[in-house]
C-alpha cells in the first residue's frame, strides 16, 4: 500500500514509546470539546494497545473527500457523483492506511496507556520537569482532525496537543481558544471538576497530564483560519502564551480584485489601529500558493515584522499549495493526487517531504526558542 499512498509512519518519531489520545467531549459553553495528544507508555507492555483512529469518528474520511468532490469535481446529488464517484470513494476508504494514527494508544476505560512526563523523556535535555503545552486551532470548516499528523509527531517528542472543535466566527473561535487552555490548566488534583460530562476522578491520565503543564510555557499554533485564530487569542493574551506556530495563515479578508482588503484579525495588526498588536516570537510556514496570494503573503510579513526584535522564522513550502499542510495527502492515492492536484488543493511536492519540513521547521524553532529562553 506504500506505493499505493503516501504513509506518514517515518514522520511520527521521538523518544515517547507511544503517543497517547483521549477524547474529551464537551455539552457546555464552558469549553469546546478537545482531543488531547501526549507523550505516553503503558503499564503492561504485553497488552497491545487500541489505536487511535484518524478522525473520532472513522466515517468522516468519506465525508471530507466527498466534500472535496463536491466543491471542485461535480456536485453531489448529480448522477455521476452518486453512482460512479461515491462508491469510488468507499472504495478508497475500504484500502486507506490512514484508518488509524501511527504510534498511537488510544485511551480508554480499560487501556493500560500511561502518561509519560518530561523528566522521563531522554531528549529532556535541559531538566525541564514541567509539561509545554500546544494550543492547536483548526482551519475554516474543519475539524482539527485534518493536522493529526503534525499533533501527533509534536507529541511523540514530547509536547502535550490540545486540539478544539469549534465554531467559525473569529471573536468566538480566539474565546474558546482561551477557554480550552484555561479549563486544562485550571484542572489539578485537589479539584473535583465536572462540567457534566468530563469528572477528573474518572480520568486519572488526565489528572496527572494537568498537574504536569507549565502554565508558564504555553504554545499557541493553528492553521490556516486558525493561525489567525491563535494570533487573535495571543494578541488578547500576550502573556498567556510564549510563542506561535503558524501554518499557512489566513491574514487577508478579500482577493486581488478587492478594493479593500483587510489584514486579518484587525486587532492582531498594529498599522490597523491596534494599540500593542500581536508580538511574541513566531514560526511562519507558507505555502507557495499563498505566497503567491500576493495581499496574504504582504500581510504574513507585516504581522511578522511588528514582532519585537525580529523574533521570527519565516519558511516557504516550494511546490505546494493551502492543503498541503493538511492530512489530505494520506487520504487519496498518490497518482490521483499527481493526475488532478488542482481538486484537491495541493501542489506537485511529495505529500510526505511537505510533511517532514513543516514538523522540522517546527522542531527546530522549538528548540531554539525554548534554549535561549
Amino acid at each position: 500500500m506504500s506505493k499505493t499512498f503516501y504513509s506518514p509512519d517515518r514522520l511520527i518519531t521521538g523518544d515517547a514509546p507511544y503517543v497517547g489520545v483521549l477524547h474529551l467531549p464537551s455539552q457546555t459553553w464552558d469549553r469546546p470539546a478537545i482531543r488531547l495528544f501526549f507523550p505516553a507508555t503503558l503499564s503492561d507492555p504485553n497488552v497491545t494497545p487500541k489505536k487511535a483512529d484518524y478522525y473520532i469518528y472513522r466515517i468522516r474520511v468519506r465525508y471530507v473527500l466527498e466534500g472535496l468532490v463536491h466543491s471542485t469535481v461535480v456536485p453531489h446529488d448529480t448522477y455521476i457523483f452518486r453512482f460512479i464517484i461515491r462508491p469510488i470513494i468507499w472504495m478508497i476508504m475500504l484500502l486507506l492506511p490512514a484508518h488509524y494514527l501511527p504510534h498511537t494508544a488510544l485511551v480508554t476505560d480499560d487501556s493500560t496507556v500511561q502518561y509519560l512526563p518530561p523528566s522521563a523523556l531522554k531528549l529532556n535535555k535541559v531538566g525541564k520537569t514541567k509539561q509545554r503545552l500546544v494550543i492547536f486551532s483548526h482551519g475554516l470548516a474543519a475539524t482539527g482532525e485534518e493536522n493529526s499528523i503534525f499533533c501527533t509527531a509534536l507529541a511523540k517528542k514530547g509536547y502535550v496537543v490540545a486540539t478544539q472543535k469549534y465554531c467559525e466566527q473569529v471573536q468566538f473561535r480566539a474565546n474558546e481558544f482561551l477557554d480550552a487552555c484555561d479549563w486544562l490548566l485550571n484542572l489539578s488534583s485537589d479539584k473535583n471538576i465536572s462540567d457534566g460530562v468530563i469528572q477528573l476522578k474518572n480520568h486519572p491520565v488526565l489528572k496527572e497530564i494537568c498537574n504536569n503543564l507549565d502554565g508558564r510555557n504555553v504554545i499557541a499554533s493553528g492553521s490556516s483560519y486558525g493561525a489567525a485564530t491563535s494570533v487573535l487569542a495571543a494578541t488578547k493574551r500576550p502573556d498567556q502564551f510564549q510563542c506561535a506556530l503558524l501554518l499557512d495563515g489566513w491574514f487577508n479578508l478579500g482577493n486581488a480584485s478587492d478594493d479593500d482588503n483587510i489584514h486579518f484579525p484587525p486587532d492582531a495588526y498594529i498599522s490597523s489601529g491596534a494599540k500593542v498588536g500581536f508580538g511574541i516570537p513566531s514560526l511562519f510556514i507558507v505555502s507557495a500558493g499563498f505566497k503567491a496570494w500576493t495581499d496574504c503573503y504582504d500581510a504574513t510579513c507585516q504581522l511578522a515584522n511588528q514582532i519585537p526584535g525580529n523574533r521570527y522564522e519565516m519558511h516557504v513550502l516550494p511546490n505546494t499549495r493551502h492543503c498541503n499542510i493538511l492530512d489530505i495527502v494520506f487520504f487519496v492515492p498518490k497518482w490521483i493526487l499527481k493526475k488532478y492536484p488542482e481538486y484537491f488543493g495541493v501542489g506537485m511536492a511529495d505529500g510526505v517531504e511537505v510533511h517532514e519540513m513543516i514538523i522540522t521547521w517546527t522542531c527546530q524553532f522549538l528548540d531554539k526558542f525554548f534554549h535561549d529562553n
